[in-house]
């Protein structure tokens, strides 16, 4: 929200108010698809480099993920490896990235 000024109008003493412009900006894609384990349990938990290699193979240079971390729950934090590859773009192969976590 805009912050407001009030100050008091010279000629009649009512006051008005002045709006600070909003700047339009463009939000950038998520770069980090988050996939949750509830579903899906794996029994042990490689680790991340070891999923991040794995992913990389199954996606077949069509997309590629930088890292793999954890969340505080458990779920798997997928994060892309180029600007133009988005979480969204990485969601659209969510079944071969299952099939290459949990094989």
């Amino acid at each position: 929200r805009a912050r407001t000024h009030s100050r008091p109008h010279q000629h009649t003493g009512q006051t008005t108010r002045q709006r600070s412009a909003k700047p339009k900006q463009r939000t950038a894609p998520s770069t980090r698809l988050v996939m949750e384990l509830s579903a899906r349990q794996i029994a042990k938990k490689p680790h991340p480099d070891a999923l991040c290699k794995a992913i990389n193979s199954a996606l077949d240079g069509r997309l590629a993920v930088s890292a793999v971390s954890t969340s505080r729950n458990g779920n798997l934090i997928l994060h892309a490896s180029s600007p133009a590859c988005t979480a969204h773009a990485l969601a659209a192969h969510h079944t071969l990235i299952w099939k290459s976590v949990a094989p």
